[in-house]
């Protein structure tokens, strides 16, 4: 089934305008409890009240309903012992976030104590505990074959902000797809030792399934992209950690290439292996490739132009081995990752997808990467 992508240039230009406008007050793990003194109120917290299932990599935040004179939050452990952290504030005063120095242990007590001025009520004591994120897989060998859908539409883009919501409008319903091959090592004297290949999916959620009209590609196979040889850019495996890169991935999007150069991605799986959350990446975009997504006939820097009007980002040299200023360096948190269950990736080369244009299951609009002439007669590289 044919997808399209096209976005007027005046659509795409409101979509990173509203990316990049204030933030709505949308608390997280809301307590509904709502602790006043003289004027000012706790509004909200994350964790909740006896949550218990808190993410153990996560900033605990406290909301007022208004900016207090001062504000502090105490963390400690079952034990009573204080877990060190920084403390910020956002611009308005109203919001403070406490940031752990180190990373909460998995499946563990904790208490945060919040004292605001000026005030007639004690401390305010929230007590919750972590979830199971962080605990270690009970057989790590069984990640191999098992397929993820990578969100990263639905990423938070802190490098350059914004990015995420025309990264929301672009690729729509298309997922990027991971599994772990067997040439895959776990064992911790051989890290990085994991061989991940990736492939386009369609559809959303648990019906998502692979597009058998793109190519797909061995994420740590190097230049050559041949498993198993020198150049290899294997995965790291810290149990429960994935830590991928610098590796470099060229992904087509309906028959666009698109170039992700230094990729980077962390995040940690869940001790069943359902999901994988907490993640971060990173890459520089090349975005030529993509221009065309905007507007079908774009000048080459189309994107480089609005996000220079809009998001007040230049665009960077992308270096060797397609030199050019079209690269942004895109950055995002809170990055997901969902087990699709019952799907095997398979592999698909590019005379396989020729042979499926032939058989008419591979509309030319798909694969128009492989018809540069556009003369309707798709061939391999």
């Amino acid at each position: 089934m044919k997808r399209t992508f096209f976005l007027p240039l005046a659509a795409l230009s409101a979509l990173l305008v509203t990316a990049c406008g204030p933030d709505a007050l949308t608390p997280s793990g809301d307590d509904d409890d709502t602790v006043s003194n003289d004027g000012v109120a706790l509004f909200s917290t994350n964790p909740s009240v006896d949550q218990s299932d808190f993410f153990f990599r996560s900033d605990l935040e406290i909301e007022f309903t208004a900016a207090p004179e001062s504000g502090f939050l105490i963390l400690a452990d079952a034990a009573g012992n204080d877990v060190p952290g920084d403390t910020s504030w956002n611009p308005g005063g109203t919001k403070l976030s406490f940031n752990p120095t180190a990373e909460l242990e998995p499946s563990t007590a904790y208490t945060a104590t919040i004292t605001w001025a000026p005030t007639d009520f004690e401390p305010f004591v929230l007590a919750f505990q972590t979830g199971l994120y962080g605990e270690v897989l009970g057989d790590p060998s069984a990640l191999v074959g098992e397929v993820y859908s990578l969100d990263l539409a639905g990423a938070t883009f802190v490098e350059p902000p914004g990015l995420g919501g025309v990264l929301g409008g672009l690729i729509e319903d298309v997922g990027v797809l991971f599994t772990l091959l067997p040439e895959s090592d776990f064992a911790v004297g051989a890290q990085p030792g994991l061989q991940m290949m990736g492939a386009l999916g369609v559809g959303a959620g648990q019906d998502m399934t692979q597009d058998a009209c793109t190519e797909t590609l061995d994420w740590t196979a190097g230049e050559d992209g041949i498993i198993g040889t020198a150049d290899d850019t294997p995965a790291g495996f810290d149990d429960p950690f994935l830590r991928l890169g610098p590796a470099d991935l060229n992904l087509t999007i309906s028959g666009v290439s698109a170039r992700l150069k230094d990729v980077n991605l962390v995040g940690v799986w869940h001790p069943d292996r359902s999901d994988f959350r907490g993640g971060e990446f990173e890459a520089l975009i090349d975005t030529r490739g993509l221009d065309n997504l905007v507007e079908e006939g774009a000048a080459e820097g189309t994107i480089c132009d609005l996000a220079s009007d809009t998001l007040d980002v230049d665009c960077q040299e992308c270096g060797a081995p397609n030199p050019g200023v079209f690269c942004l360096f895109g950055r995002a948190v809170d990055v997901t990752a969902e087990r699709i269950d019952g799907l095997a990736l398979e592999v698909i080369g590019c005379q396989d997808i020729l042979d499926r244009f032939n058989a008419g299951t591979c509309p030319i609009e798909e694969i128009s990467s492989l018809d540069p002439d556009g003369d309707g007669t798709p061939t391999c590289p």
